[in-house]
């Protein structure tokens, strides 16, 4: 069944099971971008039909008890209170094959603090999980290239620092499993170099690049791992060129493939990228009718705001 095929016009069709095809009222971020840029179905159900599992993936809450953690002991000083973070979002009860838990993250958690206690103290923190955006117009007076970037992007960065006079990003992975190629997709990663150009521009200098604190965690050990990620000027200018095409792709999508689930094609390669995608089962499914009637059942709305994350 095509959507010609629809049991009515596609726009009555959608308001019917309350589906409600929208760009986010913020500026694109780097969440939205880095999707469409992997796979522009999972883009279109997640953040312009803004419908997600009622209930996330273990993983998923795993890493925002993680991040919330890190920004909770930052902000009060005590460990005890970064702690009940984990009870508050991890299940008492877990079978998670990775043998992630309550008591594994609180374990994990003090032992990446532990690691990086005398290197934090040679820190300046300017920022922690604040959401902010930078608009640079054509013509503006901007930090990497003359006659402004014309883009504005916006996200929220874990942390941003200053270190021997410079800025740096923060950025906190967690992960099951080593992986020897991670340092290389670090080198084009947008999310950096996104999280790079828009505080640049609120802070009118460059930021220099990326210290990662990715922490291995599962049955058998914690380990945490760090990386470095110097960015240079010729990244940056890339990623603008990346950036200024994928969001006229994303609004010439829209323009043309607003109740047309089919104009946003799926990438086979990544329904197992973080094990199975919580979209799979819609996705495959035969015709479009079935397909927007088990996202409207089975999913709820929740429009992405990073201003609200």
């Amino acid at each position: 069944m095509s959507r010609r095929d629809l049991p009515m016009a596609p726009q009555d069709f959608y308001a019917a099971l309350n589906l409600r095809p929208e760009l986010p009222k913020n500026a694109h971020d780097n969440s939205m971008t880095s999707c469409a840029n992997w796979c522009w179905r999972l883009c279109y159900q997640e953040y312009i039909l803004a419908r997600r599992p009622a209930s996330p993936g273990f993983g998923l809450q795993y890493g925002r008890a993680w991040h919330k953690m890190h920004e909770v002991l930052h902000k009060s000083g005590s460990m005890s209170a970064a702690l009940d973070v984990a009870d508050e979002i991890i299940p008492e009860a877990i079978d998670d094959k990775y043998g992630r838990s309550r008591s594994r993250i609180k374990e994990a958690f003090i032992a990446q603090i532990n690691y990086f206690e005398s290197l934090d103290k040679r820190f300046e923190v300017v920022c922690v999980e604040q959401a902010a955006e930078a608009h640079c117009p054509e013509g503006a007076e901007c930090v990497y290239q003359w006659g402004g970037c014309n883009l504005q992007h916006g996200g929220k960065a874990d942390r941003l620092v200053r270190y021997q006079n410079k800025l740096w990003l923060i950025d906190y992975k967690t992960s099951t499993r080593k992986d020897p190629s991670f340092a290389d997709k670090m080198v084009m990663n947008p999310q950096f170099l996104g999280y790079a150009w828009i505080y640049s521009h609120l802070m009118g200098e460059k930021v220099w690049g990326t210290i990662v604190r990715r922490t291995i965690s599962n049955k058998s050990n914690f380990e945490p791992e760090p990386y470095i990620n110097v960015i240079s000027d010729g990244q940056i200018k890339q990623w603008i060129r990346n950036q200024q095409e994928l969001q006229v792709e994303i609004k010439r999508r829209f323009e043309q493939h607003a109740f047309d689930m089919g104009g946003w094609p799926t990438n086979p390669e990544g329904c197992w990228r973080y094990g199975k995608c919580e979209y799979f089962s819609v996705c495959t499914t035969p015709d479009e009718a079935s397909r927007l009637k088990q996202l409207a059942a089975e999913f709820v709305e929740h429009r992405h705001d990073y201003y609200a994350l």
